[in-house]
């Protein structure tokens, strides 16, 4: 009876790993690169084990210099090409060749004021008001 649960324990920590896991892979939306920093999204649900949880969208941004930078930046939801969701300025550092991404580093978005069906539209868009890459020195 042990084995038995500890077999079962074995196997939900095995399922909660690779979710958890899984959840920071998966930006195959190549967006652009700006001054170094390489963006990529993907759509996920807010939660996972929800499928009509709200979509958030999720980023990472990959640091390509040989330098550490901030990143600065501001991202709309369009419908019908109003803006119906802004994040607020929002900024970042991220070191040399490393990468921030999804929801651990609060990357990533949703509105309420927005439906999944919506979201999935022709009428949907979004875009980065203003997005910019501010070099830093190593030390500070």
């Amino acid at each position: 009876m042990k084995a038995f649960r500890n077999l079962i324990l074995f196997v939900l920590a095995v399922c909660l790993f690779s979710s958890a896991a899984n959840a920071q892979f998966g930006y195959k939306n190549e967006h652009e690169t700006i001054d170094g920093v390489e963006i990529s999204y993907k759509w996920s649900q807010s939660k996972w084990w929800k499928k009509s949880s709200p979509k958030q969208l999720r980023f990472k941004m990959k640091n390509t210099n040989d330098y550490k930078v901030n990143v600065k930046f501001e991202l709309v939801y369009l419908l019908d090409h109003v803006v119906k969701f802004k994040s607020g300025a929002l900024e970042a550092e991220i070191k040399a060749g490393k990468a921030l991404s999804g929801k651990l580093n609060g990357f990533y978005f949703e509105s309420p004021a927005i439906s999944n069906k919506q979201l999935e539209s022709e009428q949907f868009d979004w875009e980065f008001l203003f997005f910019e890459v501010i070099p830093l020195k190593e030390n500070g």
